[in-house]
């Protein structure tokens, strides 16, 4: 067996392996650098979208409130729009459900209350029952699209059916001892609300919510 006495060259060797090792540490540090930037740009994105999204949840529930009677608000300051029209109304008042196996649905005035029509689709960018603009940072706008897809009747509703109405109220019974007044039962809507930057829309934020009134 031959031994090899010759060691020139070992130390070039050597500091190319930690000249590798040394690389691979900066590349990674870069690479985790460069990722955390990314995420807290898309974060921040998000959170712009995600705000302007809760501020028109809050905006369509206003609405509902005032069955679309919208009075002095400083919500409504903010460039709001509703089809305030025989469909939202219906929407607003009447459940959703099928009233016969001729239609899809009960909320004839929107277009012919079947699934199909533009106003029942889920999407609430298409055919929408309201939108606002609202303001972002540095300058950008966000636009939010509502859309009330289901609805499930109450007797909360503001006919006065309960307490000042049919069922409450004087010249009732003779006496308010024997007044029996119903438990409310709230009004339950589904709203669905969709929130994209005007200029991009990719950033974009999207609630389903139930809301009972």
């Amino acid at each position: 067996m031959r031994h090899i006495q010759n060691e020139r060259g070992v130390a070039l060797v050597m500091v190319l392996i930690f000249a590798m090792i040394g690389l691979a540490i900066v590349t990674g540090m870069l690479f985790m650098l460069t990722q955390g930037s990314r995420m807290s740009g898309a974060f921040k994105t998000y959170r712009s979208a995600d705000e302007a999204g809760l501020g028109g949840a809050s905006l369509v529930t206003e609405m509902i409130k005032s069955r679309g009677v919208i009075t002095a608000n400083p919500y409504w300051g903010l460039n709001a729009t509703y089809n305030l029209d025989a469909c939202l109304q219906q929407k607003l008042a009447t459940s959703r459900g099928v009233p016969n196996a001729a239609l899809d649905t009960a909320w004839t005035s929107c277009g012919n209350g079947k699934t199909t029509d533009a106003r029942l689709l889920l999407d609430p960018a298409t055919a929408w029952d309201m939108n606002a603009t609202l303001p972002g940072p540095a300058g950008s706008n966000f636009v939010t699209y509502m859309k009330i897809v289901d609805t499930v009747e109450g007797n909360t509703e503001t006919g006065g059916l309960v307490g000042s109405g049919q069922l409450g109220g004087t010249g009732v019974v003779s006496s308010t001892s024997g007044q029996v007044t119903p438990p409310a039962v709230p009004y339950m809507y589904r709203i669905e609300v969709q929130t994209q930057n005007t200029v991009n829309p990719t950033e974009r934020s999207h609630y389903s919510v139930l809301y009972a009134h």
